[in-house]
């Protein structure tokens, strides 16, 4: 992957109780990772006649940030991303890389 470039902003999941019991879920700001993204690849799934439902994947490499952790949204080049997974410490020590996944 090339030099990290992209800012992607981090958001962070928080719910709070409504005055009437329920929930309600906001994503507060977490911080900003410069990134650098992997070509997107696209797969479909999908059973009998329904119709597949597309997901983007696209992998991206920052440096290590103990903040981010999976289930929380990337935001990165006008594009709203669910993070599902960091593996810390890869491909080098102080390095992370994130696996981002989108419906389209």
């Amino acid at each position: 992957m090339r030099s990290y470039r992209t800012l992607a902003q981090v958001f962070e999941r928080s719910e709070t109780e409504t005055e009437f019991g329920g929930r309600t879920v906001d994503w507060t700001p977490l911080g900003e990772l410069w990134i650098a993204l992997s070509s997107p690849h696209r797969r479909g799934d999908g059973t009998g006649d329904l119709r597949p439902v597309m997901t983007e994947i696209r992998l991206a490499q920052s440096r290590s940030d103990a903040r981010v952790q999976a289930g929380q949204r990337v935001d990165c080049l006008g594009v709203e991303w669910w993070l599902v997974h960091v593996d810390q410490d890869q491909p080098k020590m102080g390095h992370m890389t994130l696996t981002l996944t989108r419906e389209v």
